[in-house]
C-alpha cells in the first residue's frame, strides 16, 4: 500500500467539538480496540484448564499494571527529571499548572505497557494453576488488536510519525499546524496575547522549492482572515506570528529564520483578506500506517497458528517474530536515540521480550517426558 506523492495530511483529530467537550477519533478508536481485545481475551481464556477464574476481572488488572509500567518506563527514558522535580507526575500523567490536563498517549511507552501486561500475567500464573505460556500467546494477540487501533488514532492526531523521506509514501503532517495557526495570538509586535484574526487555514501542495533536502516538499498555506481585519494587521500577523510559528515547528516545516517570509495578500470581493504563504513542508514516513499494517499481518498470522499445539513454542515464536519486525520498523520512526546506544528506548525494551520468547521456544522445543 503506497500513499500518493506529496500527500498533505490535514484530517482533524476531532469527530465533534463543543466548548470544553471534545469527541476525538483517538478516543473512540482506543476504546474500540480495548473492547475487542477484552472480548478476544475472555473468549480465549475460557479455553484454558482453570475455568473457575474470573478472567474478565483479570483483564482490567493486567491493563492497569501495564499502564503503570508503561508510564514509568516512558519517564525513565524520556522525562527522568520528573522523579526529581514532580515525582507524582511520573506515575500520574497529568499537569496541574494552569488547570487540570491529561498529557495524552505520548506520555506512555506502548512496549512498556506490553511488558507490564506480561509481568502482571506472570505474577498471576505464579499463584494459580494457569500456565504462563498460553496466557502470553493470548496477550500478544490482544496487544496487537489494541495497537492497530492506537496507530490509526495516532494518524488522526498527527503524531508518532516517521523520519523524513523522498519516497512516494512521504506525508506532510500539516493538520496539527493548521489548527495551531488558528490559535496563535495576534499580534506579538503590537498587542501580545491578542485575538487570533483567522477564520480558516488550508494547506495545499506548492510548486516552488527553494531548499533541497531529504523530505522537503513545497507547500502553500492559505489563511482566511476574519471580516474587518485591516491589511496592515494581516501583514504584521504574517511576517511576525506566522513566520515565528513555522520557524518553531521544525518537525513539520522548514522555515529558516534568516529568510524573509514568502507571502502574497489577496483582497476578496467581500473585502476580507486571504494570505498565501509559500513554505517548505517535511514529508515523513507514515509510521503509524506502516505499523498498523504490520500489526494486522502479524495478528492474522498468529490467529492462523493454532496448528502449533505446543503452547510454549507457539507463544515464544510470536514474541520473537513480533520483536524482530517491530525492532526493524522502529528505525523509520522519528524518535531520539539513547545517549549511550544508537537505538530508541522502545527498541531497548524489546530485549526482555526477545529473551522471554527465546526461553519459551527452548522450553517448547524440549521433548515431553
Amino acid at each position: 500500500m503506497f500513499l500518493p506523492l506529496h500527500l498533505i495530511w490535514t484530517a482533524s483529530p476531532e469527530i465533534f467539538s463543543s466548548g470544553i467537550f471534545q469527541f476525538r477519533w483517538f478516543t473512540i478508536l482506543l476504546l474500540l480496540g480495548i473492547l475487542l481485545a477484552r472480548k478476544f481475551y475472555i473468549d480465549q481464556t475460557k479455553k484454558l484448564p482453570s475455568s473457575d477464574i474470573d478472567f474478565s476481572r483479570l483483564f482490567w488488572v493486567v491493563i492497569v499494571v501495564g499502564l503503570i509500567v508503561g508510564r514509568l518506563l516512558h519517564v525513565v527514558f524520556n522525562q527522568s527529571y520528573l522523579f526529581r522535580m514532580r515525582p507524582w507526575q511520573a506515575v500520574f500523567p497529568f499537569e496541574f499548572d494552569g488547570g487540570f490536563r491529561f498529557m495524552g498517549t505520548q506520555g506512555f511507552s506502548a512496549l512498556g505497557i506490553f511488558l507490564g501486561m506480561l509481568l502482571a500475567s506472570w505474577l498471576f500464573t505464579m499463584r494459580s494453576k494457569v500456565r504462563f505460556a498460553p496466557l502470553a500467546g493470548i496477550l500478544v494477540k490482544c496487544f496487537l488488536i489494541v495497537m492497530i487501533f492506537v496507530r490509526l488514532g495516532n494518524l488522526f492526531n498527527g503524531e508518532q510519525y516517521g523520519t523524513p523521506t523522498d519516497s512516494k509514501a512521504g506525508v506532510v503532517f500539516a493538520g496539527t499546524d493548521q489548527r495551531g495557526l488558528m490559535k496563535v495570538p495576534c499580534c506579538v509586535m503590537r498587542t501580545p496575547d491578542g485575538e487570533n484574526p483567522l477564520s480558516k487555514v488550508k494547506s495545499v501542495e506548492g510548486n516552488t522549492l527553494i531548499h533541497h533536502q531529504v523530505g522537503y516538499k513545497p507547500v502553500k498555506l492559505y489563511l482566511w482572515f476574519k471580516p474587518g481585519v485591516a491589511e496592515q494587521l494581516v501583514r504584521e500577523f504574517l511576517i511576525g506570528d506566522v513566520k515565528a510559528y513555522l520557524f518553531d515547528h521544525k518537525d513539520h516545516f522548514f522555515e529558516p529564520g534568516d529568510d524573509a517570509l514568502h507571502y502574497t495578500i489577496f483582497l476578496e470581493e467581500d473585502q476580507t483578506f486571504i494570505g498565501m504563504v509559500q513554505t517548505v513542508g517535511i514529508a515523513r514516513h507514515p509510521f503509524q500506517i506502516y505499523e498498523a499494517i504490520v500489526f494486522l499481518i502479524l495478528l492474522v498470522v498468529f490467529l492462523r497458528s493454532n496448528w502449533i499445539k505446543n503452547a510454549p513454542y507457539a507463544s515464544g515464536l510470536m514474541l520473537v517474530l513480533f520483536s524482530a519486525l517491530h525492532f526493524g520498523l522502529d528505525f523509520l520512526r522519528e524518535a531520539q536515540n539513547l545517549k549511550w546506544l544508537p537505538l530508541h528506548a522502545e527498541q531497548l525494551m524489546l530485549v526482555p521480550v526477545v529473551v522471554l520468547g527465546i526461553l519459551l521456544l527452548v522450553k517448547g522445543s524440549k521433548p515431553k517426558e
